[in-house]
């Protein structure tokens, strides 16, 4: 996330304007939270009451 951050900041000095940085955040915390994700919106309906029945 940092890494977009600096990227973010970078890419404003060489436009010389103001560029958002929330766009570039936002696509760095969905990649590092990317498995996380995938499991718990690709998985089978099954897996995931499987799952909730484990943790009662």
């Amino acid at each position: 996330m940092t890494a977009s951050f600096v990227g973010t900041m970078i890419i404003g000095l060489t436009l010389k304007r103001g560029v958002p940085a929330l766009p570039l955040l936002s696509v760095s915390f969905l990649l590092s939270n990317a498995d996380l994700l995938y499991r718990r919106f690709l998985e089978e309906p099954d897996e995931q009451r499987k799952r909730g029945e484990e943790r009662n």
